[in-house]
């Protein structure tokens, strides 16, 4: 009988997560939605977020100090004063699937900067 540890989930569930994430910057454009970082930076940051919590165990918190997205496009294109104001999301409701996953959960907290339910 063999054990699947969490750390062996998230890695044979890598490629699949990362086709998650995808499709969130074009969403973010299109509905003019301002995230807490960017989707494809996530998986980056949940790995050293791993790394962290196994290095120190004491240590849960999911507080992510890089920049917005709406930052990184501000310093990439010039600002149109006509163009809407992105918007933030006031809730993330999760509803079966992968997203029972914690690292999935986790991910999208780190996205958004609010809590899934």
């Amino acid at each position: 009988q063999s054990t699947l540890t969490r750390q062996d989930l998230h890695t044979a569930t890598a490629h699949l997560r990362q086709q998650l994430w995808a499709p969130l910057q074009p969403l973010a454009e299109d509905c003019k939605l301002e995230f807490e970082c960017l989707p494809g930076a996530i998986e980056q940051y949940l790995a050293t977020l791993d790394s962290m919590q196994q290095n120190s165990s004491g240590s849960t918190g999911t507080h992510h100090s890089g920049g917005s997205s709406s930052e990184a496009a501000a310093a990439a294109a010039p600002v149109d004063p006509y163009a809407p104001q992105p918007r933030k999301l006031t809730a993330v409701l999760l509803v079966g699937g992968a997203t029972r996953m914690p690292i999935i959960q986790q991910g999208l907290q780190v996205l958004t900067g609010l809590k899934p339910r």
